[in-house]
């Protein structure tokens, strides 16, 4: 998806009663905090390790080593969402000519929305007990978040 396709979706949601979209599910209000272009490249490279491990090859970094599931989901987490949620956010400005500071909340929210999606995203994550635990937790900071973006509008 292209910036401009996720500056719609991303920055300009639309909230309805406490916060969040009335039609819609708790996973489904969950992903809308997280920028297209995150879950993409997360499962791209995703992908991309998985494919080279059955070829029995890897991904080696200096200061990293062979570079896992792990390392993907930290990468986009840390990187991707708040680089992709300030792109926005600068490319709206210079379209709307107006500056609105830095976006705090939409980060903030990104990347929270992210750390727990990552955990339920099948096959990724082996243990068990982080599906366990991740899908409650999704349901949980979905209704956490669209409640304080409620209030913070």
């Amino acid at each position: 998806m292209s910036l401009s396709n996720s500056t719609g979706r991303w920055v300009e949601r639309k909230a309805g009663a406490g916060g969040g979209d009335a039609d819609k599910q708790p996973y489904e209000e969950l992903t809308s905090y997280i920028p297209l272009e995150a879950v993409t490249i997360f499962l791209a490279l995703v992908s991309l390790i998985n494919g080279l491990e059955e070829l029995g090859r890897t991904i080696s970094l200096p200061l990293v080593g062979v570079v896992g599931e792990f390392d993907a989901y930290v990468l986009c987490g840390i990187v991707v969402v708040p680089l992709v949620v300030f792109l926005v956010k600068l490319a709206k400005e210079k379209k709307d000519g107006v500056k609105t500071g830095f976006p705090t909340w939409p980060i903030a929210a990104g990347l929270l929305a992210y750390a727990v999606w990552g955990l339920t995203v099948p096959g990724v994550f082996e243990d068990p007990v982080l599906h366990v635990v991740a899908a409650p937790a999704a349901i949980i900071v979905s209704k956490i978040l669209s409640l304080v973006e409620g209030v913070i509008g």
